[in-house]
């Protein structure tokens, strides 16, 4: 799971002002989440148990992990813990997939992965050994970028849709200057989805985080920016949009910032903010789960990376999750709890990763399992 740390690394930092916390609204709090259990795989001395590229196959019931250092797919059984299948993929030659930036595992025999280096998508069938690939985005077009260091990249079962968030970049032109892109398999389309909001403008800056997640249930695709305390809806049908309060008290979104400080400067200004990340639809209790991290009270005058700080607000809480209803409106907040990235959902609960249990085991991969717990 990245930090914070490094999902903010494209960030320059200088401060110019503080956003207040008049926004918040208080809410009904109904649900809470309760560690209940842990999966607890066993993984080989290639597999790493930080690797990036691990997801949750529901048609499989079965966590991936890919190997950077040999180019497979293991795939574990949830029910079983065991390893199942490995899926042999190649970096380089006629299949080769080059560096892999991100993958969406759809089924067994149908794997996608995408390359930032190359801007291509690459279509993987028959367990590796066919594989065709197309560029999604072009260099030498006015075209946006792939958020790297955003994790979100989802398939629509619906419409056989991948949604990736982008960002502009020195070429990029007006009428592409959004912050999704919809790539149809179907056709090899592609669309681009959302302005930026306006508070965007505001940083003055390209990095900043957009993370989302498809509900094929009602066809919308949410997003969460790591700067704003509201949510937007999109209605994937019309691309009617619509905004929400999905904020924590604890939150306070740092000043924007400028160009002309060192690397040192940017270390602290991303340890010491409080930002949003990644957000998480569950299928089966229509619940969408928020991740926010809180920053650190960091002297002028210490090393940013020396040590953990006291949080920004006193209280040792470094995370917390925000909980809310099928209608957009928040139902509870978990203290100190981080959703993540590779989180995911089934009918037994939530699963997070855990990298506190047993931390020096670099051979086995865990997440900890939640259930959804009322508090009336």
């Amino acid at each position: 799971m990245k930090s914070i740390i490094y999902s903010l690394v494209g960030l320059i930092t200088f401060f110019v002002l503080s956003c207040s916390n008049d926004d918040h609204v208080d809410y009904e709090d109904k649900y809470t989440l309760e560690q209940s259990d842990r999966l607890v795989f066993e993984i080989d001395s290639v597999t790493k148990r930080n690797s990036r590229l691990v997801g949750y196959v529901e048609k499989l019931n079965s966590i991936y992990v890919f190997s950077d250092l040999n180019y497979t797919v293991y795939l574990f059984d949830i029910d079983t813990k065991q390893n199942w299948k490995k899926i042999r993929l190649a970096k380089d030659g006629p299949n080769g997939l080059g560096t892999v930036s991100k993958m969406i595992f759809v089924d067994i025999d149908s794997i996608y992965t995408f390359s930032r280096n190359s801007n291509r998508l690459f279509f993987i069938q028959d367990e590796g050994k066919t594989v065709r690939k197309q560029n999604i985005l072009y260099f030498d077009q006015p075209d946006p970028t792939v958020q790297a260091v955003s994790p979100s990249v989802d398939f629509n079962s619906n419409n056989r849709t991948i949604y990736f968030p982008i960002r502009p970049n020195n070429r990029t032109s007006e009428e592409r200057d959004k912050t999704l892109l919809a790539y149809d398999l179907n056709d090899n389309s592609r669309t681009f989805l959302k302005d930026w909001p306006e508070s965007f403008e505001r940083w003055g800056v390209l990095g900043m985080l957009s993370y989302g997640d498809v509900n094929e249930k009602n066809n919308s695709y949410v997003f969460s920016h790591s700067f704003e305390h509201d949510i937007q809806v999109m209605d994937l049908e019309t691309t009617e949009i619509k905004s929400y309060y999905a904020g924590s008290k604890r939150v306070e979104i740092p000043g924007f910032i400028s160009n002309g400080v060192d690397v040192a400067d940017r270390i602290r200004y991303q340890k010491s903010g409080s930002w949003y990340g990644d957000i998480l639809y569950d299928n089966f209790s229509s619940l969408y789960f928020r991740s926010a991290m809180i920053g650190q009270k960091i002297p002028g005058n210490e090393d940013p990376m020396a040590k953990k700080y006291p949080s920004l607000n006193g209280d040792d809480i470094y995370s917390s999750t925000v909980i809310l209803n099928r209608n957009f409106e928040k139902v509870g907040e978990v203290s100190d709890l981080h959703i993540g990235i590779h989180a995911f959902s089934n009918e037994e609960g939530v699963f997070i990763r855990d990298y506190q249990f047993e931390p020096e085991n670099e051979d086995i991969l865990v997440f900890s399992k939640y259930l959804i717990k009322s508090k009336q």
